[in-house]
């Protein structure tokens, strides 16, 4: 029986929303396989071979398509936050993974007017379990940035504030960004708005350049790629190195009553704030900023026949192999049920879901190039696929999966 492979759509569609409810047909065509009554078939006998393959096509429950999507976040189990770009024209739209409807949320008609950015999207964590979302709004001919709430069961929408940057995810219906030389924190709920007094020390690392101009240059006189050969390359890493360490903080992220500082890269450590104690910690391990993920794997050192992905128990030491191979794009699921990657074989790419309560895995056979979002009953899945006509992007698109 042949592999029932889902690939991405060549045709480039101008509707916003394709719904394709796939319904897979099995049948064992040789008569070998069944076992028949004098008048009746009794039963039908399937190969062990071929089971596992029905048994990893009959995984998908269905697909739906949106197209002209820039970029998604689950709100809950079944809304999908989207950025929708329909020929340069940026909207917020929610799909609604159960009832297959859409609501749109900002009603922008000019090309190239705004751009939108969903707190959350970039980082690992793909699910909001909180009562609010934060989304921004920047308007490409001023150049302003604007930020908002958006209530996730009714889609009212508030203005928070606006010149700010370093935007967080939302923890506990609360959201911390940086405005000039502040950390603030929003809560979502009550309205309240706070300017995080930093330790003094700290506010003086997050100030002060890491190095002198000069010592900026040697550096970069090591490097292949950037070194300082005239007097016009030294005036214009004058220019850089002066929008560097004019940056007070390169971004913030939130989690409980942890508040997560990175520096700018020129100096690139990063600090834990508590906001209980004020005090903080340097956070060395870059896990510590980006360990959002449930710590459920590890993958191993590479060898000739690519890496071992393994599986962890509650004490991080490794208890399965779950795969070997070339593999990528690894995210476990919002509860830490599951994990979607994908793994190259022989030259052929496959995209697999372990899942850690039973052991099992099934290959989706997706063709993916983006990371995956996960909904918060790990039942369903959302990612992106870029549209090629020869070397040339005409279309994004984002496959909804739910699963059985």
């Amino acid at each position: 029986m042949k592999k029932v492979k889902i690939r991405k759509a060549k045709k480039r569609h101008h509707s916003l929303l394709l719904v394709g409810v796939i319904v897979f047909g099995i049948s064992v065509l040789s008569n070998s396989n069944m076992v028949f009554a004098q008048n009746k078939i009794s039963g039908i006998k399937v190969l062990k071979n071929q089971q596992k393959e029905i048994n990893e096509v009959l995984s998908i429950k269905n697909i739906v398509q949106l197209q002209n999507i820039a970029d998604i976040f689950w709100m809950d189990e079944n809304q999908l936050l989207c950025v929708e770009n329909v020929n340069g024209v940026e909207n917020l739209i929610v799909y609604n993974a159960d009832t297959k409807k859409t609501t749109r949320i900002t009603n922008n008609k000019e090309k190239y007017n705004a751009r939108y950015f969903i707190a959350g999207s970039d980082k690992k964590m793909s699910y909001n379990d909180n009562k609010y979302m934060v989304y921004t709004e920047k308007q490409t001919v001023t150049n302003k940035r604007f930020l908002y709430s958006l209530n996730t069961e009714d889609f009212t929408v508030k203005k928070i504030d606006e010149g700010m940057y370093g935007l967080s995810r939302v923890s506990n219906d609360r959201v911390a960004y940086i405005k000039g030389k502040k950390i603030i924190l929003f809560n979502l709920c009550t309205g309240e708005r706070k300017d995080i007094k930093l330790p003094n020390d700290l506010y003086n690392k997050l100030t002060s350049p890491a190095w002198t101009f000069e010592e900026f240059l040697a550096i970069r006189a090591k490097e292949r790629f950037f070194p300082p050969k005239d007097e016009e390359s030294k005036a214009w890493l004058k220019v850089h190195y002066d929008s560097i360490t004019s940056e007070f903080v390169e971004k913030v992220d939130l989690k409980d009553d942890k508040l997560y500082i990175q520096d700018s890269y020129l100096e690139g450590y990063n600090y834990v704030l508590d906001l209980k104690t004020n005090t903080y910690i340097n956070a060395t391990d870059s896990n510590d900023f980006d360990g959002y993920d449930p710590k459920r794997v590890e993958v191993g050192l590479m060898t000739l026949k690519g890496v071992k992905l393994w599986e962890l128990n509650e004490k991080g030491e490794r208890v399965k192999i779950i795969d070997e191979g070339m593999i990528d794009s690894i995210t476990v699921s919002s509860d830490g049920s599951k994990l979607i990657y994908e793994v190259q074989q022989n030259g052929i790419g496959t995209t697999y879901i372990y899942d850690f309560n039973t052991g099992e895995k099934v290959g989706l056979y997706l063709e993916t190039n983006s990371r995956v979002f996960w909904n918060g009953n790990s039942n369903r899945l959302a990612y992106k696929n870029y549209i090629f006509e020869g070397d040339k992007c005409v279309s994004e698109v984002v496959n909804v999966i739910t699963i059985n």
